[in-house]
């Protein structure tokens, strides 16, 4: 089925403003290929998080469902009629979804999917994206309840696959893989794999799976554990260590909020903690429709672009390959 897209004015959009523990095995991850293009824009934009007008602006530009494809779909029809795109989100996180005090208005990589789903199904320029969606601040204990309950349509709030879940609520998706990454100073271009962790000092939490996964994978290691993330933090300024291993979506908030920009995330996760978008159970025909609007922003670079102006500021690297979409892996095995 043909898909109809919202011509923007300008003829392409500058991208200034570029972008919870894991406990799986070593994995193979796809990586995207060098592109020198975004390497410089990525360097120009470093540290910076989006615009509201910046990320309206993405928005508007994604593809928009053909009217016989919203009108086949009873979960999709539904919010076409009310106008709005109902989803359970968060607040608090710079990458993922963070509320911008001038307009009260979220941005991040979250918020993002949300809002190209809420054009996807309503369409509309630019100034129609801040009215297309409404969000219900989530906690781990309210987002089944409230996808069960039908007080929101959807939950997209780095919102993690487990078998647990799969048993009370549908997941569209993956969309987006974290797991254990690495953190180090600025300055530090030595490191940036786990193979380069080998003889080094690294830190991690107390607890963490980070310290299992290290002194099982990683040959040589000095694993140091601190308190919490903020200590683990100090180490990696300090010297005291070379490195720290954390969930990539905690050290990319960290990096976020850090004022001199002293620390940066130098990998990709080596591990994998798949997010997904939380569905009511009993309308499967909502996880057909957003795994297909997932497959369509792939295909026409959105999530990528979404990515790169949100994530991308805060690591090293190009935007990595979307996870394969109705694949969650051990997630999935009950």
């Amino acid at each position: 089925m043909k898909l109809r897209r919202v011509t923007a004015a300008a003829a392409a959009a500058a991208l200034t403003m570029m972008g919870l523990v894991a406990c799986a095995g070593p994995t193979e991850r796809p990586q995207a290929q060098d592109d020198p293009s975004a390497t410089s824009q990525n360097e120009t934009t470093k540290g910076k998080r989006i615009t509201v007008d910046e990320f309206d602006q993405l928005a508007a530009q994604g593809p928009v469902a053909e009217d016989d494809e919203i009108e086949n779909n009873p979960w999709a029809k539904a919010i076409k009629e009310r106008g709005k795109l109902r989803y359970g989100g968060v607040s608090t996180s710079p990458i993922f979804s963070l509320q911008d005090v001038a307009t009260g208005r979220d941005t991040g990589f979250d918020a993002g999917i949300a809002h190209l789903l809420a054009h996807y199904i309503l369409g509309g320029e630019n100034a129609d994206i801040g009215n297309q969606a409404d969000m219900t601040v989530m906690t781990p204990d309210t987002r089944e309840p409230s996808l069960q309950n039908g007080a929101v349509d959807a939950v997209i709030a780095t919102y993690s696959v487990t078998p647990e879940r799969l048993n009370k609520v549908d997941f569209a998706g993956p969309y987006y893989s974290s797991g254990l990454a690495i953190m180090v100073k600025s300055d530090n271009d030595n490191i940036k794999s786990l193979d380069d962790l080998k003889g080094k000092k690294v830190a991690a939490q107390s607890n963490s799976t980070a310290i299992p996964f290290i002194q099982d994978n990683v040959e040589g290691a000095q694993v140091s554990t601190f308190a919490d993330n903020a200590a683990c933090m100090t180490a990696v300024r300090q010297g005291s260590v070379d490195a720290y291993v954390q969930d990539q979506a905690m050290l990319l908030s960290a990096v976020a909020n850090e004022q001199n920009k002293q620390l940066k995330v130098a990998s990709q996760p080596f591990t994998e903690d798949l997010y997904g978008i939380g569905l009511p159970k009993d309308q499967p025909e909502a996880k057909e429709f957003v795994n297909k609007f997932l497959k369509t922003i792939e295909e026409d670079g959105s999530w990528k672009r979404l990515w790169e102006q949100t994530v991308g500021p805060f690591m090293e690297g190009n935007a990595p390959q979307p996870p394969t979409i109705g694949d969650f892996g051990k997630a999935a095995q009950k």
